[in-house]
Formats: structure tokens, C-alpha cells, sequence
């Protein structure tokens, strides 16, 4: 049992600060207010878990407590996500409230969606810092720590949304003694997970430390989205070396291959509520779904080098250089139809001896190929930061940096042996396959032939950064930050090139109310470069997003934080799809253009210890107005996650943990009344075809007069909103072993997470029984 006073932990977490990567927040923390008065501090009582880590972040790169920190970061820690049954990292974000991962890939690429704005690609996710210069994700082996830093941080960070951006912070090293662990997992969709790690001081100075972790996991039923067959291995591990006292340097490698065959991407599938007239519904409420539908599958191959050296020049002074390289390796396949079901509408009756069985299926052709995509992605920094007393009561820190971010992308298409493709029209109503076992394709697919290059395209992107950050403390209660960047950017993509060069803004001001509360009010200017023409030929200009946020937050005491906070976002040139018109230069596509779009919301967070033995995580978001006047995009408008543990530390129950937790949306404001229905480039007469009723819904009050299938009429809106409860026991036979039993989805509701009309619907998983043992050696 430890006591551990404010001051105690703060002077901990200084001497633990993480010696990586630029522009992290989990690297940036050191102790600013070891001078306070230790009497006038609440004590913590630490006996079990905690799910709040005593280094938590700031967003600025400044050395200023989370507590302190003048916006909202969530930083939710390895504990927690144990807890949660070791999800992956899919799950981990989708668990910040106010965050919709609309992936159906288990990799976790794909498109996230903040405080109602699209997550920008190059910055979605960075590690110790470093973006990744995509948007995919990696096995948790390496999870330290994940950190959410909301709201435009563009002054701070570079091209990043009005919804912010998503930092991993991977595990550092054992500093004290080697300690090692494995883990072993297994579910009740037979899915089996390894992992075993090790680290420590390598010698007797604890000047050079080391850190290694491999896992396995093999899932014939991985379920995120609509997947199966899930397979991953990857491999991590870090080495530090204090040089003198004054240099350290550190080291960061991380691997990992994953194979995600995904079976049905098409929203589309049996109606089975209304078995007389089981039409092609684009809700598909059991899970099913066409064999000739879509499928696709990826392997994907992420390298993660990162080399941190850092020199203490002064009391409050330093250097650190930074350098980040990434190398991913994406082979993809996809198939499906011509056309068809590209897009909503198409509500074909397909049952048996129908006028219409045969019709989905008569397009003559199948859309098949194979690509391949190869990605590298290099991130430099060197950074100066100082600090400075202006008078007794006014210290300045400064933080000057400069960076150079290069991204290359080259994506290639092979040929397809044709010979091997079925004949169409194809006879009678297509099969249905069931998403978990998929029999079309579980043979390989038959239509690869030798690969041979058929063609592609490459993106480039090069940016070069300066910025300037600065904070004052007045009188160790008023904090003034203040920011200002510039990028220069060249880009090329698909021939054509792209020169552009902005500035980002950001400013704000913290009080302490009381030793404990702490109020903020903050303002940032922020972009993200595009690449598209308008329809005049013209280069689109860099989205602009603007940013309001006041909160305040509690720390009753040193193991909990509580923040509530109200924020306001605009973007103007952000980017929307239409036609352009005949005589533009591109009368025949459609190219992006400038559309406006807001977002207002409230928050509310608690990471921490409620009591010494109580944890609790999570959050409730209220979003409204969710993107713009002519777009919505799919997220809830509230949503709600919480999770809880309690530790028995004493009596005849010792050692035993329970706890449970809720994931809920409300008011999934996703689709549009109704949608004009397309067949083949042509409306379809459905009452002609014999359609008698939409998803059990009459044909009278599923279209309207115009042929316009009314969404709203004919979608259970029941999938869009959940409830969803999980739940965990675990016991510690000793202080090595632990054995874990979790229950997702504990009493198997269906729901929707990231509904979709013409790319298939990410279902929540079903109920699933996860059980974890792990020692400590």
C-alpha cells in the first residue's frame, strides 16, 4: 500500500517524464507545481488499478499538467484497456465518447469522425508523436497509452481537423527491475491471442534499458464491422541509453503483419421480417449478406522506426532531435458487380418465381482486381525549449520547433484472369451468405491469375514546418498559451501538382479557481491541406477550421480528473463531392468544392480512482449540427461510455475484481428522408415489378410519387440507437497470476455503429465471452 501525496506523484512523474518524440503529448509532461504546499494536498491511498496514468499529457508540447491544460485530452491508459478485455485499437478509439471509428476493418483504418468533423488522414493517428501519414492502426502489444486531443491543434501539430487527432504512446521500459508478462486469451468465437514481454535495466548503472513483446492472434470469427478470418502477429520493442547525465537517447521499433479477409462490405442483405416478400433491404438486420455482393481482403505490413535524442542544456533548457520512419505494405483485393448495388434504391423482390428474381443478377460482369499500395512516411523534428523567469511571480516557457514531414504513396493494379469469372445473368435469387463463414470464398478466390502490373498512380506530399509556442505563468494561477505556425507544402497526386503555404493561430487562457478546479477558455485557427481541383481547374485552398472551447476541470484528488467542456467548430473550403457543370474542365466527373460546416457540442470526462479500490473511465458527448447544411455525417448525436472496476483488497474476498460499463448512441442522425432510387441509370417502377412492400412497410408508404424510397418510413431506427452492456470478473490467485472473464455486448443487442447506404453497415459485435490469464514473471 502506497501514500502518495500530490506533490509526491508530481515529483514521480517528473523524474519518469518519456524521453520521445516531438510532438507527443504523453512526452511533453514534467512536473510544473512541485513547489506547493505538500499540507494543503489530498492524499491517495494507491491499493489496485488505476486507470489514470500520473504522467497524463498536455496538447500544447508545454510543460503543463493535464489538470492545468487549457482543452480537453483524454488519456486512457494499457489498465483500462486490460480491463476492457485487451480490445483492440479499433475498440479503443471508438470508446472516447464523441468518436465514431466508421471502420469495418479490424486494422482500424478507415474514417473517424470527432466533435462532428472527418479525422484528417495524414494526422489521424501518430505514434510517440510521429504521424503515421495514414490512417491505420496496429495491434495493442504496443499500447501504452492512447490520447485523444480534441479540437483544431493545427498552431501545435500541422494539418489537423476541427475534431482533432488521435497520439499512441507505446510502452516504455521497466526502469527499476526486469519484469516480464504473458498472456493468454481466448473468446467464445474461438478466437485465440498471445502475448509475452520483457524489460528492464541492462546494467548495473540502469543506464541503458530494454523492452521487448511479441503476440499472436488467430480469429476464424473476428468480428468488427462485418469480418472474418482475422489473423495478426507483431513484434515490439525499445532500447534507451543515458549517455551522461545530461544526453539520453532512445529507440522505438515496431511490426506488424495483419490478414483480414472481409466478407460482404455491400449494405445490402435478406429482409427477413417479412419472409412472404424478403426484399433486398439496405438494414440488414441478421448479419446476412450476398456472396456476389462485394468482397475484399487485405494484408497489411506496418514498419515503426523512431530514434529520440535528447540534451538537457540548463535548468530549463533543452534540445531534442527527433526522427520517425514508416514503411506500410498494403496488398488488397476487391470484387463485386458492375453497378448494381453500388448505390441505395436498388429494392429487389427476389423471392422464388418473382417477375424480378433473376434481375439483381443481370449485369453482365464482375468488377475484380487486385492492388497493391506501398506507403513511406518520414517525420523529422528538432525542438528547443526554454524556460524563463520574468519577475518572482511571471515564468515564460518557450517551445521552438521545426520539422519536415515526406509522404510517398505508390499504388499499383494487376491483372485479373478473366476466363475464371462466373457467366452472368446468374439463375434465380442470389445466396445468401452468412458474413461468419462465407463458404463463396473460403477456398481462396479463383479469380487471381499470375499478378503482372496492369497500371497505377503515385501521391506525394512534402511539408516544411516552423512554430512558435509560448506560455506565462503569472503568479502560479493565470496561465497565458499562445501559438503560431507556418507550412510550406508541395504535393503531387495523379499527375497533377500542388503548392500551398498557411499559418495556424491558437491562443488561450486557464485560471485556477480554487488549488483543485481549474477554468479555460481557448481559441485556435487552424487547416487541412487538400488535394483536389475545383471545377474551373483551379487548386481547392486549405480547409480553414476555427475553434471555440471553455471548460473546467476538477482534481478532487491526485488519482482523478473531471472536465466538462463546450466547444464550437466551423470549417469554410472544407470538401464536398458534386457534378460540375457542362463547359467546366471537367464537365464529365465530379471534383471537390467549397462547402461550410459546424459542429457544436458538450462534454463531459472522469478518468481515475473514485476511492483507493474504485476505478472509473469514460464520458457522455452531446454533438449537435454534426457536420453541414447539405451533409450529415453518421455519428451519434449523444453518446455515452463508461466503465467501471472495483478491487477487493481485504478479507476472505481478496484479490477479486468486478466491474461492468455501458456504450450507448442516441439519435443517429444519418439519412436522408429519401433517396431516388437507381437501377441500371434508371428508376425503377417497383408496384410494375411486383413489389408489394419495403422492409415490411406497404409500397404506398415506403415511395413517394417521384419514385423516392423514404428511408426514414421504412428503417427500424431501433439499430441506430443502443444500449449496449459489458461486464468483467477477475480474481488474482497470487500476485503473479490473474485469471479475467469479460462479457461484451453482455446481452447480444443488435445495433449499427456506423450506419452506411452504399458501403456497408458496421454492425456492432454480437455478445462475446473473452477469458484472459496473465502472469508476471
Amino acid at each position: 500500500m502506497l501514500n502518495i501525496t500530490r506533490a509526491s506523484l508530481l515529483a514521480t512523474v517528473s523524474a519518469l517524464v518519456f524521453q520521445v518524440g516531438g510532438a507527443a503529448c504523453a512526452q511533453d509532461v514534467q512536473a510544473a507545481d512541485q513547489e506547493q504546499d505538500v499540507g494543503q494536498l489530498d492524499v491517495i491511498v494507491v491499493e489496485g488499478r488505476s486507470f489514470r496514468d500520473p504522467s497524463d499529457s498536455t496538447a500544447t508540447k508545454l510543460n503543463i499538467p493535464l489538470s492545468e491544460t487549457a482543452g480537453q485530452v483524454l488519456v486512457l491508459n494499457e489498465e483500462l484497456y486490460d480491463s476492457l478485455g485487451n480490445i483492440g485499437i479499433a475498440d479503443a478509439i471508438s470508446f472516447i465518447p464523441g468518436v465514431t471509428n466508421s471502420s469495418s476493418n479490424p486494422n482500424g483504418g478507415g474514417f473517424f469522425i470527432a466533435r462532428g468533423f472527418g479525422v484528417n488522414r495524414r494526422n489521424a493517428v501518430r505514434i510517440n508523436g510521429a504521424p503515421l501519414g495514414e490512417d491505420i492502426l496496429f495491434d495493442q502489444v504496443a499500447l501504452g497509452r492512447l490520447e485523444y486531443v480534441k479540437g483544431s491543434q493545427s498552431a501545435a501539430y500541422g494539418q489537423i481537423s476541427a475534431g482533432g487527432f488521435i497520439n499512441v504512446s507505446l510502452k516504455e521500459s521497466p526502469s527499476d527491475a526486469p519484469a516480464g508478462n504473458v498472456r493468454l486469451q481466448g473468446d467464445s468465437w474461438d478466437g485465440l491471442r498471445g502475448e509475452v514481454s520483457y524489460g528492464g535495466p541492462l546494467n548495473a548503472s540502469g543506464t541503458l534499458r530494454g523492452f521487448a513483446a511479441l503476440s499472436k492472434e488467430e480469429s476464424p470469427l473476428y468480428y468488427d464491422g462485418n469480418q472474418t478470418d482475422f489473423s495478426s502477429q507483431a513484434a515490439y520493442g525499445t532500447l534507451g541509453y543515458d549517455v551522461t547525465d545530461a544526453l539520453s537517447v532512445d529507440y522505438y521499433l515496431y511490426y506488424s503483419d495483419r490478414e483480414v479477409p472481409n466478407g460482404g462490405g455491400i449494405a445490402l442483405g435478406a429482409d427477413l421480417t417479412d419472409p412472404a416478400n424478403p426484399l433486398i433491404a439496405p438494414v440488414n438486420v441478421d448479419r446476412n449478406f450476398f456472396g456476389s455482393g462485394a468482397f475484399a481482403s487485405t494484408e497489411s505490413e506496418l514498419l515503426f522506426n523512431q530514434i529520440v535524442a535528447t540534451y538537457d542544456l540548463a535548468d530549463g533548457h533543452s534540445l531534442r532531435a527527433s526522427y520517425s520512419k514508416v514503411d506500410i505494405d498494403d496488398d488488397l483485393f476487391d470484387s463485386g458487380l458492375f453497378g448494381g448495388f453500388a448505390f441505395g434504391g436498388n429494392f429487389i423482390d427476389v423471392t422464388p418465381g418473382s417477375p424480378t428474381a433473376g434481375l439483381a443478377f443481370a449485369i453482365p460482369g464482375f468488377n475484380v482486381a487486385q492492388f497493391n499500395r506501398e506507403v513511406d512516411t518520414t517525420f523529422a523534428e528538432l525542438r528547443y525549449g526554454g524556460e524563463f523567469d520574468i519577475t518572482e511571480n511571471a515564468r515564460l516557457n518557450v517551445i521552438v520547433s521545426g520539422e519536415v514531414f515526406r509522404y510517398d504513396a505508390d499504388f499499383t493494379q494487376f491483372a485479373i484472369d478473366a476466363s475464371a469469372l462466373p457467366a452472368a445473368p446468374f439463375p434465380g435469387p442470389p445466396p445468401i451468405i452468412d458474413v461468419f463463414s462465407n463458404p463463396f470464398f473460403s477456398g481462396g478466390n479463383p479469380f487471381l491469375s499470375d499478378p503482372a502490373a496492369l497500371g497505377g498512380f503515385s501521391q506525394s506530399e512534402d511539408i516544411d514546418s516552423v512554430s512558435l509556442l509560448a506560455s506565462l505563468d503569472l503568479y502560479d494561477r493565470v496561465r497565458l498559451n499562445g501559438a503560431v505556425r507556418h507550412d510550406d507544402r508541395e504535393a503531387s497526386s495523379f499527375g497533377t501538382n500542388f503548392e500551398n503555404s498557411t499559418e495556424s493561430y491558437s491562443g488561450s487562457i486557464a485560471v485556477d479557481i480554487t488549488e483543485d478546479i481549474t477554468a479555460y477558455y481557448a481559441y485556435s485557427e487552424g487547416f487541412e491541406f487538400t488535394t483536389a481541383l475545383q471545377c474551373d481547374g483551379s487548386t481547392a485552398p486549405p480547409e480553414e477550421n476555427r475553434s471555440h472551447e471553455a471548460g473546467v476541470k476538477w482534481e478532487p484528488n491526485s488519482g482523478l480528473l473531471m472536465s466538462v467542456a463546450y466547444f464550437d467548430n466551423q470549417a469554410v473550403n472544407g470538401l464536398q463531392q458534386i457534378q460540375c457543370p457542362m463547359g467546366s474542365s471537367f464537365p464529365q466527373g465530379s471534383v471537390l468544392i467549397d462547402n461550410e460546416q459546424s459542429a457544436d457540442g458538450v462534454e463531459f470526462e472522469i478518468v481515475g480512482q473514485l476511492t483507493p479500490n474504485w476505478n472509473i473511465a469514460g464520458g457522455i458527448s452531446y454533438i449537435d449540427d454534426s457536420f453541414g447544411p447539405t451533409l450529415t455525417l453518421p455519428t451519434p448525436e449523444t453518446s455515452l461510455n463508461f466503465f467501471t472496476v472495483y478491487d477487493i483488497t481485504d478479507g476472505p474476498l481478496a484479490g477479486l475484481s468486478i466491474g461492468g460499463g455501458v456504450r450507448a448512441g442516441w439519435n443517429l442522425d444519418i439519412l436522408p428522408e429519401s433517396l431516388f432510387n437507381n437501377f441500371a441509370n434508371a428508376p425503377l417502377d417497383f408496384a410494375a415489378e411486383g413489389v408489394t412492400s419495403i422492409n415490411g412497410v406497404p409500397l404506398a408508404d415506403a415511395v413517394n410519387a417521384d419514385g423516392q424510397v423514404l428511408f426514414a418510413d421504412i428503417i427500424d431506427s431501433d439499430l441506430f440507437e443502443f444500449f449496449v452492456v459489458d461486464a468483467l470478473v477477475s480474481y488474482d490467485f497470487t500476485d503473479n497470476l490473474q485469471f479475467q472473464l469479460n462479457a461484451r455486448n453482455l446481452f447480444n443487442e443488435k445495433y449499427i455503429t456506423y450506419p452506411q447506404i452504399n458501403n456497408g453497415n458496421s454492425f456492432g459485435a454480437p455478445r462475446q465471452i473473452i477469458g484472459t490469464i496473465s502472469f508476471d514473471f
